[in-house]
């Protein structure tokens, strides 16, 4: 298991990376735009509070193909061990695609369904983010989601 802090906050990973075995920092551009800082800024603070050490995951904000290939390059490029979170839509997995070809970590977010999961982990995704409590308060039981997308992955070896 692997702990990751869901925070921009620096002086919180700071504090808490000296208590807990952090494996690094999640963001999304909610969390790095209440940090008031620039994203250039911000990831290298952030992996410097965990003492140079763990992985950085930041998300990019656009939504075609192209921009969405730009702008991970530039976030990847920022801070070194940075896993680029990359929304799963039909842009999204095309984007995913390319960006592995580019030996890039990446995240398949914002994943509401089965067939969601699976198709950005056969897309590539290093790590896929199912988004349990948001499934549950539309009326879907997320924690099944997430179970029968682990069934699907293992029985796939991805």
């Amino acid at each position: 298991m692997e702990i990751y802090l869901d925070t921009a906050d620096i002086e919180e990973v700071r504090k808490l990376s000296q208590v807990l075995p952090i494996a690094g920092v999640t963001t999304n551009p909610s969390i790095i735009a209440q940090s008031a800082q620039p994203i250039e800024t911000l990831l290298p603070e952030l992996k410097a509070a965990m003492g140079g050490k763990g992985r950085i995951f930041a998300q990019v904000i656009a939504r075609d193909i192209d921009t969405m290939i730009e702008e991970a390059l530039r976030i990847g490029n920022i801070a070194d061990n940075t896993v680029i979170k990359i929304p799963v839509t039909e842009a999204g997995l095309v984007a995913i695609k390319q960006l592995k070809q580019k030996n890039m970590l990446v995240l398949g977010t914002a994943i509401y369904s089965v067939s969601q999961g699976l198709m950005a982990a056969l897309a590539g995704a290093d790590y896929i983010a199912p988004y349990v409590h948001r499934m549950d308060r539309q009326g879907s039981d997320g924690v099944r989601v997430v179970r029968e997308l682990q069934t699907l992955i293992s029985m796939h070896n991805l």
